[in-house]
């Protein structure tokens, strides 16, 4: 028999429901198992994504997500080539909210969840707007050096958070190493039983030599399974936005934190067996 793992609701509730063979349970038993998270770099590292521009109003390959963006002020306005970037932290949400205001068509919410294969749960999104982005503006300053603010307050106006100048690395192994000068702490909303609830996630921005401006989130979840008497850590990256959707998993040695077998992407609602993560 096998044990038998499903990441069910798993950023917006914090736990991963499980059917699971254990020594004192039944077959099928479903139990929840809470996730912990940290800040840092999982065994697994992390992963980078371009802090893209907004699209132009008339880029007709972008007409969903022009659709989604929100007027911003306190833009210094000594800089040149400015460029503002909105970046979800729950693309679905995203999505669902501007749909439920009336943003986005039915043809054109019908078109996004076809093609991303999204089996829609109402009850896991809020139909009211709330924070599931960040909005980041950068540009050259009058020294002529880039600089960049993150809304990290996300009330939409940059003129109460401070610009930084992002540090510049190597797409290499160096990349997965930051000191804490350049983590930044966003604030943000959730939908969770039933209810809006405030969170926080560091975030990094980088200039790198493939990515004109690139973010991270270093930040990792982990939870531990029981399994014939033995107790094994499991850790889930965040794929590159805090709503951990479509997560690698990790089986963790306890002592040294390296990675000893299961590294696939899965999805939320995916069943996992526990002989791919090695458990024998």
């Amino acid at each position: 028999m096998k044990t038998i793992i499903s990441l069910f609701f798993l950023i917006l509730v914090g736990f991963v429901s499980c059917q699971k063979e254990h020594d004192d349970q039944k077959l099928g038993e479903t139990i929840n198992l809470p996730l912990t998270f940290v800040e840092g770099i999982g065994p697994d590292g992390f992963g980078y994504s371009l802090l893209a521009e907004e699209h132009k109003k008339d880029d007709p390959s972008a007409r969903i997500w022009v659709k989604t963006y929100l007027p911003v002020k306190g833009i210094p306005g000594t800089w040149r080539g400015v460029k503002k970037s909105m970046v979800p932290l729950n693309l679905k949400q995203l999505i669902y909210q501007n749909y439920k205001a009336g943003k986005i068509s039915q043809e054109e919410f019908d078109e996004l969840k076809k093609s991303w294969e999204w089996e829609l749960n109402p009850e896991e999104l809020s139909a009211e707007p709330i924070k599931c982005y960040v909005y980041v503006v950068s540009g050259t300053d009058k020294e002529g050096l880039i600089a960049v603010i993150i809304d990290a307050n996300n009330n939409l106006d940059f003129s109460d958070d401070e610009p930084f100048y992002p540090k510049r690395i190597a797409m290499d192994s160096s990349m997965m190493r930051y000191s804490e000068s350049e983590k930044q702490y966003v604030l943000y909303e959730v939908f969770q039983d039933g209810r809006v609830v405030s969170k926080q996630v560091p975030m990094i921005i980088r200039r790198t030599n493939v990515l004109p401006l690139a973010y991270t989130f270093p930040q990792y979840a982990i939870t531990q399974l029981k399994v014939k008497g033995q107790t094994h850590t499991i850790a889930l990256n965040n794929a590159g936005r805090p709503d951990y959707e479509g997560s690698k998993l990790t089986l963790v040695d306890q002592d040294t934190t390296v990675m000893k077998g299961f590294t696939d992407w899965v999805a939320k609602g995916e069943l996992l067996s526990v002989a791919d993560f090695w458990i024998r």
